[in-house]
C-alpha cells in the first residue's frame, strides 16, 4: 500500500494589482512562490511584493508594500493562510478589480493572522 504525502495546491490569484489578472498558481509541498513589482511613479515610488508558501495542510500568502509620495512614507502588509481543502471555497462572481458581468474563478477561503499599516508622517504628527 503507498502512503500518500501532501498533495499540489491548486488555486487562483490577482496578481498585478488594479491592472492585473488572475493567474493560476500550483505550488508543490514545501514550495514558495514570490511575486513582486513598483518602482518609480510620478509622485514617489512603490513597490509590493506577494509570497504563497504551502506548508502541508495550509498555504500561507504574505504580502507587502511600501510606498512614498507626497504625504510621506506609507506601508502595509498582511499575513494570511488558507486550507488546502479550501481553496477552491469562495465562489461568489463578484471582485472589486473586475466587471461584474465576468464571473471571477473559485478562490481561496483565506484566514487573516494579521494585518499592519503605517503612516510615517501621521505618527510624527501624533494621530
Amino acid at each position: 500500500m503507498e502512503i500518500l504525502g501532501p498533495k499540489n495546491a491548486r488555486f487562483w490569484a490577482w496578481s498585478n494589482g488594479p491592472e492585473g489578472g488572475w493567474v493560476k498558481l500550483t505550488l508543490k509541498p514545501g514550495q514558495e512562490l514570490t511575486h513582486h513589482g513598483g518602482g518609480p511613479c510620478e509622485e514617489g515610488y512603490h513597490y509590493w511584493a506577494e509570497t504563497w508558501r504551502h506548508e502541508g495542510d495550509r498555504v500561507l500568502n504574505t504580502w507587502d508594500s511600501q510606498s512614498r509620495d507626497c504625504d510621506g512614507l506609507y506601508h502595509n502588509g498582511s499575513r494570511r493562510y488558507c486550507l488546502v481543502d479550501l481553496l477552491q471555497a469562495v465562489t461568489i462572481s463578484y471582485f472589486a478589480s473586475t466587471s461584474p458581468y465576468h464571473p471571477t474563478p473559485p478562490r481561496p477561503a483565506w484566514e487573516h493572522e494579521n494585518r499592519t499599516q503605517r503612516d510615517f508622517e501621521a505618527e510624527k504628527a501624533g494621530y
